[in-house]
């Protein structure tokens, strides 16, 4: 059963800018959770920003209302020893702002990279109580109240039910000040929907909250067929995870290791000894011979750098792995003389493997990523897709200087492409340059159809400017020219004033000193950051309409955890064309291209808290060279 292992000291700024809580007592494979709250005045609303490598739970904001509340919670499950994260939170200004943070250690949680579920979010703007509904698959679940009042008129917190624990309420006198409180209740096996009330909470002020379900332990458990000699002595194996669907031989006589004891399993095993994670707390020392699947359950997702496709590490049974070779161009055969010749020139590899097991929603990414479905756009030359797709409305500009290749897509309007049925699930990638955030900066956006959104690699609160509906994949611009209005020759225009002319969105830099004639709005090659004069006094006027470069349509959902991961590959290089992957990783030795292809499937019964459930499955696939 998850449990709570240790608490840290709650910190508070009335700065903004970045708040740094301290990680509190750990050890690798702890879950680390980031209880965060700000509050602002003068109707602004708080932002957050979490590290790289923590994974947004939920979070929540007032959007109406003289003084807000944001609440939000980041989790990430730990490899080792963590150092105390920097939160980036909005607004700054001591008067104008509260924020408050504190992280919280939980042991045993289920073994996946996000070990949570049924979040739920609620605000509610000049109000003193919030409700919030987690839901729950299963039994025995920790589940977790958050929530933040937006100022010091609160003199007290409690939840309806009476059946949480509360383990934070802290407001501190500074700035607009702020009160967070966060509740816990262990071993809970029904939905609630309590009521977190602030006792004196006033009208004019915000409350923002989350819940959710910590996930316990995973025991794997496929015993299917036989276990020969040990199963006696396996019985205190508890929390390891390990489809044991095929014969385990011999080892009878070290086969007695508890959880955090150290097993050593008398025979001999053939390379995989370095992915093997074993139970809970515990060395398993694995040195019998393991056949078929039965490796599959002790290697964890992102464990190993031992494969990865665009960056991504797929979660690999070792023992699954085959290279072979074949014949990609020319023959072998007897000439006419009978004499035995080859016109091969080339070989290719062709690379098999099997996966972990995954939950559902898992196997969707990694099926979708190694099939290499969706659309990729690099927009050097034109606004078609590296498979030919091209708009179905809208239009945009190339111009120069794009993030990776040699030139980018600058749009004003709406650009759409038409992808048929639209997914339920859908992730975008995309290098943007948005006029509205540091301006003339390249930054990189995952947009999920979840709601989450990562800014350079660390989840972020935002509007998404790309999404998917209505059959069609669509880019928005931050900026559109009919929001502007249209360049006039008859008004002088400061600093800083903007306007629209042939179709597009421009921004005065030097400010007009008489009647104008206008710049040339059409010359070729103009896009963010770029200028034209007006001939008549020389006045600059820049281009501010969005960039856009190297975007990526994905027709499934992507785990939280990729985040990181995908932006250090587009970091050091573009997508690839899909529906090619660029195959990397210790057991591939240099980096190629490949195409992928999903060969199979089968189902991986597991035990969750007791109960048997058939949700996770194990994927084979096939890796062909295609460069």
């Amino acid at each position: 059963m998850a449990t709570i292992k240790d608490q840290g000291t709650p910190v508070f700024s009335a700065l903004g800018g970045t708040i740094t809580p301290g990680v509190p007592t750990h050890a690798a494979g702890d879950l680390l959770l980031l209880f965060l709250g700000s509050s602002a005045n003068a109707s602004t609303t708080p932002t957050h920003s979490a590290p790289a490598g923590w994974s947004l739970v939920g979070s929540a904001a007032n959007s109406s209302g003289t003084t807000r509340a944001r609440c939000s919670v980041y989790g990430k499950v730990t490899a080792g020893s963590e150092t105390d994260p920097s939160v980036t939170v909005s607004p700054t200004g001591a008067t104008s702002c509260h924020h408050s943070a504190v992280i919280i250690s939980i042991s045993d949680p289920l073994t996946v990279s996000a070990p949570w579920e049924g979040v739920s979010t609620n605000e509610a703007a000049g109000a003193s109580s919030v409700t919030l509904s987690p839901t729950l698959s299963g039994s025995a679940r920790n589940t977790f109240l958050v929530a933040h009042h937006a100022d010091d008129v609160a003199t007290g917190v409690t939840e309806d039910t009476s059946s949480f624990t509360n383990l934070l309420a802290t407001d501190n006198n500074t700035g607009i000040d702020g009160f967070l409180a966060i509740f816990w209740l262990e071993d809970n096996d029904s939905d609630l929907s309590p009521t977190v009330d602030f006792t004196g909470g006033g009208t004019g002020v915000g409350v923002a909250g989350v819940a959710f379900n910590v996930l316990p332990i995973e025991f794997f458990a496929d015993l299917d067929a036989t276990l020969a000699g040990p199963s006696s002595s396996m019985s205190a194996v508890v929390g390891v995870a390990a489809a044991l669907s095929s014969t385990l031989a011999a080892p009878t006589s070290g086969a007695t290791g508890a959880v955090g004891a150290a097993a050593s399993l008398s025979s001999t095993l053939s390379a995989p000894t370095s992915g093997f994670m074993g139970a809970v707390g515990a060395a398993l020392a694995l040195s019998s011979t393991l056949e078929g699947p039965s490796a599959e359950g002790v290697v964890a997702v992102g464990a190993t750098s031992a494969l990865t496709l665009n960056g991504v590490a797929i979660p690999l049974a070792i023992t699954s792995w085959e290279r072979r070779e074949h014949l990609a161009l020319g023959e072998r055969g007897r000439g006419t003389s009978g004499r035995l010749e080859s016109a091969v020139r080339r070989r290719k590899a062709v690379r098999k493997g099997r996966t972990t097991p995954l939950s559902a929603a898992e196997a969707r990414a990694y099926r979708g990523l190694l099939e290499g479905e969706g659309q990729s756009w690099t927009f050097d030359t034109n606004l078609y897709s590296a498979r030919g797709l091209g708009p179905s409305s809208g239009s945009g500009t190339i111009f120069a200087a794009g993030r990776h290749g040699t030139a980018a897509v600058a749009i004003a309007a709406d650009l759409y492409y038409s992808t048929g049925a639209t997914p339920d699930e859908w992730t975008i990638l995309a290098w943007v340059n948005n006029p509205n955030v540091d301006f003339g900066a390249w930054h990189h956006h995952i947009w999920c159809s979840d709601g989450q959104s990562f800014r350079d690699g660390a989840s972020v609160t935002e509007d998404q400017l790309a999404g998917a509906s209505a059959g069609a994949f669509f880019l928005t611009p931050a900026i559109y020219a009919t929001d502007l209005d249209p360049w006039s020759s008859a008004t002088n225009y400061p600093v800083d004033s903007r306007a629209s002319g042939g179709g597009r969105c421009w921004q005065q830099v030097t400010g007009t000193t008489g009647t104008p004639d206008g710049p040339d709005w059409d010359a070729p090659g103009i896009g963010p950051g770029n200028s034209v004069l007006d001939p008549y006094d020389g006045s600059e006027w820049l281009n501010i309409d969005t960039g856009y470069e190297d975007v990526v349509f994905l027709p499934y959902l992507i785990p939280g955890a990729w985040a990181a991961a995908l932006y250090l590959e587009v970091l050091a290089r573009g997508w690839t064309a899909q529906p090619g992957l660029r195959l990397s990783g210790d057991l591939v030795a240099p980096p190629v291209r490949v195409l992928g292809r999903v060969t199979g499937s089968h189902p991986v019964a597991h035990m969750l808290s007791g109960d048997l459930e058939r949700g996770g499955e194990a994927i084979e696939f096939e890796l062909t060279e295609a460069a």
